[in-house]
């Protein structure tokens, strides 16, 4: 059960049937009360048992009960608390509680928590909080050691906040363009129980270690050596009947048009899927209660390739003059002939077409 759930116990509750009870203890019902975590302390008497002999055990006077709470706390506490106060009394002849049932009608998943910010994990001994994770952790290192329960209440799947992936293309001339480029673009998992070691400033137990470092080689290495791992991806998949992804990526190729006085960039808003359960231990009764939030299979990805008009800056950028050196020396001079008459013409070496001929002066 976690925080906020609206929880209803029922049981039964009867009061002593001890033949130590006096008839004085049994006859008007025996007080008691009952507390949950968040909840009211609830004054209790049980059925009257008149008649009562001292030396022969009673009948019982079953009852069937019920009390509500809200839980301010994650996995709840249920008190039973006797007050009789009578000390000579009070162990043998105090009433009793029987078929003890709880009912939990929990908050809705909160899909506005950040991937980065997935909770504390908890872990229990029996129904014991552990004061830290490393032991219910450590019982999980082994193949089978542990299974993971997922808890579908809890588990829901979502697209993620739009980013930008590769470069703005700005269109700074007087003709559409035809871009072409390729995008190349990355997931990775997030996991509560390495964020509550990051929160508590500690190093990251061995054990605990789920393949979500960001770092490829290192998540791939963790996906192989990793029992507990192993042990979330099969309930996943025997649960939800489809692989569980820890990373994922992707390399695509894409064409843009791009009209004068445009950008053009491409967004990318990936799907993801959160896990929540319980690692559990059926030879030392651990626990360990953990969120994970990874790539989903179960839907694409979404990709927009966008258009839109330039921001200022890229306006002011487009209208910036062309980078170039200047002129110290004949700057505003007119244009002339690079040769200016140095150059000589050379004599004509093809023979003349029309035969010559001599002309006298007068």
């Amino acid at each position: 059960m976690r925080t906020g759930s609206r929880v209803t116990v029922t049981y039964e509750d009867s009061p002593a049937v001890s033949k130590d009870c006096a008839p004085g203890d049994v006859d008007a019902g025996q007080p008691y009360t009952v507390h949950g975590s968040g909840g009211p302390v609830q004054a209790m008497t049980t059925a009257p048992d008149p008649g009562r002999t001292k030396g022969k055990p009673g009948p019982g006077r079953w009852t069937k009960r019920t009390y509500e709470f809200t839980a301010d706390e994650n996995e709840p506490l249920l008190t039973f608390t006797s007050k009789v106060t009578s000390t000579l009394t009070q162990v043998p002849c105090s009433p009793m509680v029987t078929r003890v049932r709880a009912d939990e009608v929990p908050l809705p998943a909160d899909k506005t928590i950040d991937k980065y910010a997935l909770g504390t994990a908890e872990a229990y001994k029996d129904n014991e909080r552990e004061a830290w994770l490393h032991n219910a952790a450590a019982a999980c290192n082994g193949e089978n050691a542990c299974t993971f329960q997922p808890d579908p209440r809890g588990s829901f799947r979502y697209y993620d906040k739009s980013r930008v992936i590769g470069e703005a293309f700005v269109n700074c001339t007087r003709n559409a363009l035809d871009h072409s480029r390729t995008l190349s673009y990355t997931e990775r998992g997030h996991d509560s129980i390495s964020q509550t070691y990051a929160a508590a400033n500690l190093r990251l137990d061995e054990v605990a270690r789920l393949p979500t470092t960001g770092d490829r080689t290192e998540d791939k290495k963790r996906l192989a050596a990793r029992p507990m791992a192993a042990q979330l991806a099969l309930a996943y998949e025997t649960a939800w009947q489809r692989p569980f992804q820890w990373f994922s990526s992707d390399q695509r190729t894409v064409v843009e048009r791009i009209q004068p006085g445009e950008v053009s960039w491409v967004e990318m808003q990936p799907s993801r899927e959160r896990v929540e359960g319980w690692f559990v231990s059926g030879k030392d009764d651990y626990r360990l209660h953990a969120v994970i939030d990874a790539p989903s299979r179960a839907v694409p990805d979404r990709i927009f390739q966008r258009t839109g008009p330039m921001a200022e800056a890229e306006k002011q950028r487009c209208a910036a003059a062309r980078p170039m050196t200047t002129t110290p020396v004949g700057s505003d001079a007119p244009a002339a002939s690079a040769d200016k008459g140095l150059l000589e013409i050379s004599p004509p070496t093809a023979p003349s077409v029309r035969p010559a001929r001599s002309i006298p002066l007068p």
